[in-house]
């Protein structure tokens, strides 16, 4: 009874964390790429960054790489939080998802995915604006989390969620 109870009481801190969404200005729209399985956005180099590294654009065949992995090894990923892990495996479909790409210092080409949920009937929140605009939280929990994943190693390196910090 107390493992449900933790796992309720964190779903309902992950709730209330996700109405506290910001945005950040893109210089430039990114690609809009869907599939019958994921709805996602590819942000251009040029994009007002993320990261100080050398960047570059991801393509559709990249990203698909990581889509396609996404659900083999996601779960095996480092991260602290299980309950959350567990709530996005099982949702996975849901999210919509940002994709950058940058060159680490090991000369990796590393895909940086910032995932979220979004309610299509508030236009008021980030369905009208992820295209164009890094969506950011500072407390989403499983509605809102970034995974690295390497191209080089065909792996993923880190899954962030943003309440862990």
């Amino acid at each position: 009874m107390r493992k449900h109870l933790l796992s309720i009481i964190l779903i309902g801190l992950s709730l209330e964390g996700f109405s506290q969404v910001e945005t950040a200005k893109a210089t430039k729209s990114g690609q809009h790429y869907t599939t019958t399985k994921f709805d996602c956005v590819i942000f251009p180099a040029d994009f007002d960054g993320t990261t100080n590294d050398k960047v570059f654009t991801p393509t559709t065949d990249q990203v698909n790489i990581a889509e396609n992995a996404m659900g083999k090894q996601l779960k095996d990923a480092p991260n602290l939080h299980p309950t959350e892990m567990k709530f996005v495996l099982k949702h996975l479909a849901d999210y919509k998802r940002q994709y950058f790409g940058y060159i680490d210092h090991k000369n990796h080409h590393i895909l940086y995915i910032n995932c979220f949920m979004s309610d299509e009937d508030n236009s008021d929140d980030n369905t009208t604006t992820w295209l164009s605009e890094e969506i950011k939280s500072a407390h989403g929990g499983a509605y809102y989390w970034q995974a690295t994943f390497d191209l080089d190693a065909n792996m993923f390196i880190k899954v962030n969620f943003s309440d862990a910090m």
